[in-house]
């Protein structure tokens, strides 16, 4: 496993992003959106969210077997060949 300091790890616009959404998100859940319009979107599709935020996680998810190997392709490239067994 590869060990990535963290100065490399900030600087990755990837990390950027996830921390302007994640600003985003909190500015919209406790300023923008007002408290009965929050409580009826949740009760409405909350569950829904959910369940797909569920699909969406376990489908990035995989077991590696002992006698085999895992191949990680991004945008058709291969980035990464996992020989190690477990998740």
């Amino acid at each position: 496993m590869t060990i990535v300091s963290p100065t490399a790890f900030f600087s990755d616009r990837r990390v950027l992003l996830l921390g302007l959404v994640a600003t985003l998100a909190v500015l919209l859940g406790f300023v923008a959106v007002p408290d009965q319009l929050a409580i009826g979107l949740v009760s409405k599709f909350g569950f829904w969210f959910v369940l797909v935020a569920f699909v969406l996680f376990s489908s990035t998810v995989f077991v590696v077997d002992q006698r085999q190997f895992g191949v990680v392709y991004a945008l058709g490239q291969i980035k990464e060949v996992i020989t190690e067994p477990g998740l």
